[in-house]
């Protein structure tokens, strides 16, 4: 039995072989991006460099048919050198990376990003390895990734000018192990990430010090009867904030002493939740409880919101072939679980989503929720001034009529008003309302757009309003080979009601398509200011961008008639 299963398999791979043999040995999908652009200004200092350059790209190159080959890359002139020398004091702008795949095998290189789970490490940045092996029959699937996730950045500036705030150089990874198909699975997941102490040079007025963290987490989702769904999660997180204070043995739980290093300042956090939902005739019905400890980080997601318990039950109805949707949830959120603070927060926090298509080309939505958040800046945990806590309310009013065929009409109507209060900051009160119309004259090739801006800010005791029209202009000529476009702007701002400034800019671009493959474009942004009070201050800017782009669709046999060609030629 064993031999004739090595047999099935030699014959298999064999076949494979054949096969690829006969595919295109190589292709090209994607697209490569060349840009310029050209600054200036007066009455203010410049905010960027006068001349500044980028290439990127973003390419898909399949060999044999069978291997893709995804292919990202950004190469910049601020990683050659910044005009005042910044460069050394922010991440790297250049970055690449390559992920190729053949069938459940995937290989990451070089800047790349991997989801492992929401706690640990999830599509965070980083510049290394990593490798997912995902069979499509199998039960069984793995991945796991390490690497850079932040470099040094040493303290200070050029000319007074900070850029960021120092850190240390940051080093992790994480690995994911998950058994059963997506109805029935379990996952578990580890993260190891620490802080390269001799990356920088100690300096206790960095308000900074290097950390280590160990995460051990496990997920679960089942689906019974094609309706009934049961997710949950749990995570632990070891972290020691201060890797220069001395070792301190576990008293309790000894077996942690093995696998990490105890400090007198470590922390042990935990972060869980659990969901269930249920379809019937319609409706989604559901429940979940999560709960996050107030200390609880990890140093592969720099921000995670913590401190918080929440108890929720969601209502979900489609109506008539989506008409009508409505889709909302309330429930208790509270903070300060450790009971550490002077104040509790304890409210019933909600949202609610309507998306109504009653009548033909006009679609509304509706949207209201109101939560709260406490997050700890992971670069500073060790300061407790460090805690930010925040309440949001949102309202959001979205309207979208549209009639016509060869002339084309859309009105449109967008507003928002949010409120926001936390520990680190004022009641913000901000109101957004922008209507607009759109007309297109699809024989002609031509539109035009006129809105109106309207923003109100409000906070600690200064409103600031702002409003003004927009007026915009687009065509195509030589079958739409070539693209205008451009629009002018007028604003008025008002301090409490007293006139500070207005606002003027112009913005136009035109794209030219040279072939299928290639096309060029300018794009040129114009703004002034005039200050109408002494606080204000008066300014013109400019600024162009050119761009070239190619875009590959190539396969081996015409990527081989071009270089005969050009040896043809030669």
């Amino acid at each position: 039995m064993i031999q004739s299963a090595i047999a099935q398999n030699v014959e298999r791979l064999v076949q494979d072989a054949k096969g690829l043999l006969k595919q295109d040995p190589i292709s090209l999908q994607g697209g490569i991006n060349a840009s310029a652009v050209f600054y200036n200004v007066k009455g203010i200092d410049p905010r960027r460099d006068p001349f500044y350059w980028s290439i990127n790209s973003n390419l898909n190159i399949t060999l044999l048919g069978k291997i893709s080959c995804p292919l990202t890359f950004t190469i910049t002139q601020q990683d050659k050198k910044f005009t005042h020398g910044l460069d050394k004091f922010s991440q790297p702008f250049n970055q690449f990376g390559l992920s190729p795949n053949y069938k459940w095998l995937t290989v990451h290189m070089g800047y790349r990003s991997m989801n492992f789970s929401d706690y640990t490490m999830n599509g965070t940045l980083f510049l290394g390895g990593g490798i997912e092996i995902k069979p499509e029959k199998g039960i069984v699937s793995a991945s796991v990734g390490f690497g850079r996730l932040m470099k040094a950045v040493p303290k200070g500036g050029v000319e007074g000018v900070m850029v960021s705030y120092p850190a240390y150089e940051r080093w992790g990874g994480a690995a994911k192990l998950r058994i059963g198909k997506e109805k029935h699975h379990i996952e578990l997941i580890y993260f190891n990430g620490f802080d390269n102490k001799n990356s920088i040079a100690f300096d206790t007025a960095n308000r900074i010090s290097p950390s280590e963290n160990q995460i051990f987490g496990v997920q679960f989702g089942n689906t019974f009867f094609e309706k009934l769904k049961i997710q949950g999660s749990y995570h632990l997180s070891i972290l020691n904030p201060n890797t220069f204070l001395p070792e301190q043995k576990f008293e309790k739980f000894t077996y942690l002493n093995k696998i990490f290093t105890p400090r007198a300042n470590t922390q042990i956090n935990s972060a869980y939740n659990f969901q269930i939902d249920y379809e019937l005739k319609g409706y989604t019905i559901g429940a979940k409880f999560k709960r996050i400890d107030p200390d609880y980080a990890s140093l592969g997601s720099p921000f995670i919101a913590n401190d918080i318990q929440e108890y929720a039950l969601s209502l979900g109805k489609n109506f008539k072939n989506n008409l009508l949707v409505l889709n909302g949830s309330i429930g208790l959120q509270e903070n300060n679980l450790d009971k550490k603070q002077i104040a509790t927060q304890r409210k019933i926090a909600g949202s609610l989503m309507v998306g109504i298509n009653v009548v033909k080309n006009l679609n509304i939505n509706l949207s209201y929720s109101n939560f709260s958040s406490n997050v700890v800046a992971l670069y500073d945990i060790y300061y407790d001034s460090i805690r930010f806590a925040q309440l949001n309310e949102t309202g959001n009013i979205m309207l979208n009529y549209s009639l016509g065929k060869d002339i084309r009409h859309t009105f449109s109507v967008q507003s928002t008003l949010q409120k926001s209060s936390g520990n680190k900051q004022e009641t913000n009160t901000l109101v957004l309302i922008n209507p607009g119309y759109n007309i297109q004259l699809q024989p002609q090739n031509i539109g035009f757009v006129l809105g109106l801006n309207i923003s109100q800010n409000e906070t600690a005791g200064i409103m600031l309003f702002n409003m003004g029209p927009t007026f915009g202009i687009n065509s195509s000529l030589l079958n739409k080979k070539i693209k205008l476009n451009s629009s002018f702007s007028f604003q008025q701002a008002k301090q409490n009601k007293v006139l500070t400034n207005q606002n003027f800019s112009i913005v136009a671009g035109i794209n030219y398509s040279i072939t299928k493959s290639q096309s060029f474009r300018i794009n040129y942004a114009f703004i002034q200011r005039k200050a109408v009070t002494s606080g204000a201050q008066d300014f013109i800017e400019n600024r162009m961008t050119l761009t070239y782009s190619y875009n590959f669709n190539t396969g081996y046999k015409q990527i081989k008639t071009y270089i005969n060609n050009r040896k043809n030629d030669k």
